[in-house]
């Protein structure tokens, strides 16, 4: 994938990835606002926003190879948060600095202009840093009640810091955050060929989430969303047309297949 000036990567499948980011985070927050309505009803002992963590923030404002401009994650959860109505506690992380003051400067704008149409998107932290740092800081100082909320990791290449998640998905006070993954499985692949490395199931593995879900591969290096979870029924809740599967299913088990198995096996 072609990196940006701001270290960002940009390509074939940004404009996709984005629309199904979207989509997947209103399905989740829409559950996630009625299950904390239900929590405040009942009287259950839980953190009373939404945890969310992006750990690869980018810019907040993505250039298409086209010439065109479509937000990114960080403006896309806000937008959605303040479409379902859920109090949320969103922290944005973005390691580049360069990066980072683009990431800033588009929320801002973006703050304004929903300020200008008599609304307010939600309160968020901004922080220029490893997200790795971020994630094993919450982990040193978690909330005191056990909260709903998702991890997104959307690094450039195979970054992703498996061991991190992994502790955390360990930690039982959040059993209730889910993991959204997306990764590229050809190039998990090409680096398990060349370097001797784990496959992306090896790493995936190590995730103590009990249910997954898996996104259609786009693209000749086969980019998919994966989600983790410890709710059953969850991987069945997202919308049909985004082509999230049930990894348990004959579907979903096909696609992780692919996703992690390289060509010359799967000829075999």
């Amino acid at each position: 994938m072609p990196i940006n000036q701001y270290g960002v990567g940009v390509g074939a499948e940004t404009e996709k990835k984005e629309a199904d980011f979207t989509d997947s985070i209103m399905d989740l927050l829409s559950i996630g606002r009625a299950t904390l309505t239900k929590a405040k009803r009942q009287g259950w002992p839980v953190y009373p926003q939404f945890l969310y963590l992006d750990m690869n923030a980018g810019t907040g404002m993505l250039d298409l190879q086209d010439g065109r401009r479509v937000p990114g994650s960080p403006i896309r959860f806000l937008e959605a948060a303040r479409a379902v109505g859920i109090a949320c506690a969103p922290i944005f992380v973005e390691i580049k600095k360069k990066a980072f003051v683009e990431l800033e400067r588009n929320l801002l704008l973006a703050s304004a202009r929903a300020k200008a149409d008599e609304d307010l998107l939600p309160l968020h932290r901004l922080i220029n840093a490893d997200s790795a740092d971020v994630l094993r800081e919450l982990m040193a100082n978690p909330p005191a009640r056990k909260p709903y909320g998702l991890i997104y990791c959307d690094p450039n290449g195979c970054e992703v810091p498996f061991e991190d998640l992994a502790r955390f998905s360990q930690m039982p006070i959040f059993e209730r955050v889910d993991i959204l993954v997306y990764v590229a499985g050809g190039a998990f692949k090409r680096v398990a060929t060349v370097h001797d490395r784990p496959r992306l199931l090896e790493y995936l593995s190590t995730i103590r989430k009990r249910h997954w879900a898996v996104r259609q591969e786009r693209g000749p290096d086969q980019w998919t969303f994966l989600f983790g979870t410890n709710w059953p029924a969850l991987p069945r809740k997202f919308r049909r047309r985004l082509l999230i599967h049930d990894a348990s299913t004959d579907t979903g088990q096909t696609i992780l297949h692919r996703v992690n198995t390289p060509r010359r096996e799967m000829m075999l």
